[in-house]
């Protein structure tokens, strides 16, 4: 973890690093933090990390101690359920998205698939990037901001440029023409089809990225 910068943000910068930490695992399960250690490890004073550490909490990423402090929850067994809340979320969105998404909205959807079809397989950082765009323009496309945050809460805990490198090149391609398949649904204005094209893609995509780690 980095030191965190002094200023009116400070909390968020605090919460934002420790909540990577424990999803990448950097910050192992079972781990007890505890806020005069963490105030010195960030250099932070211990209000903004209470203020941190109280939204982790309320996250689910950490559980009060009896004694004192906070242990880091056991995140890996609970991704089936996250991976399940993701799946129902999404396909909520892209219903919406299907009905609301603009022309121009489209134009850049496009750009995104066809910019991913001509990635080498090697550019995990331009997939992850590509990917992340793509589905966030999706959400945003639903016109629905709370579903929007609600979704936020838990696409971080799967496709990231780590996770990408462990797909083989078929599979990164197969994903690539499944984000060609979801958008044609959306342009048609099918909300069932792009509904089915995306969960279809989220749980294969799962599905890869469980039996590689």
């Amino acid at each position: 973890m980095k030191p965190a910068r002094r200023g009116p943000a400070l909390a968020e910068q605090i919460y934002v690093s420790l909540r990577e930490a424990i999803i990448t695992g950097d910050i192992a399960a079972g781990t007890r933090l505890r806020e005069v250690e963490l105030a010195e490890l960030v250099g932070a004073s211990r209000t903004p990390l209470r203020e941190a550490l109280s939204r982790l909490a309320g996250d689910g990423l950490l559980t009060p101690l009896e004694k004192g402090g906070v242990e880091v929850v056991d995140i890996e067994s609970e991704r089936d359920d996250i991976h399940a809340i993701r799946v129902g979320l999404d396909c909520t969105a892209v219903r919406l998205a299907a009905e609301r998404v603009t022309e121009e909205e489209l134009g850049t959807l496009w750009a995104l698939v066809r910019e991913r079809e001509e990635m080498d397989v090697s550019d995990t950082e331009g997939r992850s990037r590509n990917n992340r765009e793509l589905h966030d323009l999706i959400r945003r496309a639903s016109r629905n901001p709370r579903l929007v945050t609600m979704i936020e809460q838990y696409q971080e805990f799967f496709l990231s440029a780590e996770t990408l490198g462990r797909l083989t090149a078929e599979e990164s391609q197969r994903l690539a023409s499944e984000h060609r398949e979801i958008v044609a649904a959306m342009a048609a204005r099918n909300p069932d089809a792009a509904a089915k094209a995306l969960r279809d893609h989220i749980e294969r995509a799962y599905k890869s990225l469980r039996s590689s780690g």
